[in-house]
């Protein structure tokens, strides 16, 4: 009897020991995806600024429109790409393109800067 208590006190030892280490890793992985998703939360804002700024440029003479026109391609392109990433990890399905809901962003920002 005392045989067996031994062993089950060890093994509750080992379990007690070990158990930290498989939470950690499921808390890590939720952090990371959390972490993932913030990035791409910053890339789109970073990107809906940049295209208001080349906007702003275009107005401005800065930039001629075939340089506009290429630049805010890319920029929609990857935009696309980072939308179509966040619903995909939402797991849900976009009932409007993607583009409408940046044009839509880029509409609210010009609206919020004047």
């Amino acid at each position: 009897m005392a045989e067996i208590a031994g062993i089950l006190f060890m093994i509750l030892g080992i379990v007690y020991i070990a158990y930290p280490f498989f939470i950690e890793s499921a808390e890590s992985e939720t952090y990371f995806e959390g972490k993932m998703d913030s990035e791409l939360l910053l890339r789109k804002e970073n990107l809906l600024k940049a295209i208001k700024e080349i906007e702003f440029d275009l107005k401005m003479g800065k930039i001629s429109e075939a340089d506009y026109r290429e630049m805010k391609g890319r920029f929609r392109d990857e935009l696309v790409t980072i939308y179509r990433e966040l619903d995909k990890k939402k797991g849900k399905e976009r009932a409007s393109s993607p583009d409408d809901e940046i044009e839509s962003e880029i509409r609210a920002i010009r609206k919020k800067k004047g």
